[in-house]
């Protein structure tokens, strides 16, 4: 993201970092894991290196037939998602 526009938005480059010092903190199979983050001081730019995310929910309900996942993969995903937001809100966060 660039700082420049990050400074445009109020509190925009604080909240950056302080969702990336969070980011650090968290270890678990149902949340993306951050890898890396470079700061480039020259070009004013942060670079944010997290897990490959092979598909997402969109490209999942348009591949499935009628675009509905059966009742046992809806069922699958959702339990997947509660664990990972009962991961979250152990540790005090709230996902917006």
């Amino acid at each position: 993201m660039k700082r420049k526009r990050l400074r445009r938005i109020p509190g925009g480059e604080a909240n950056v970092k302080r969702e990336i010092e969070i980011l650090k903190k968290l270890k678990h199979t149902n949340i993306i894991e951050l890898h890396h983050v470079l700061y480039n001081e020259e070009k004013q730019k942060i670079y944010v290196v997290m897990e490959y995310c092979v598909t997402g929910l969109q490209a999942l309900m348009e591949r499935a037939e009628n675009k509905c996942l059966p009742i046992w993969q809806a069922h699958d995903y959702f339990c997947q998602l509660m664990k990972g937001l009962e991961y979250l809100h152990s540790h005090g966060i709230v996902h917006r």
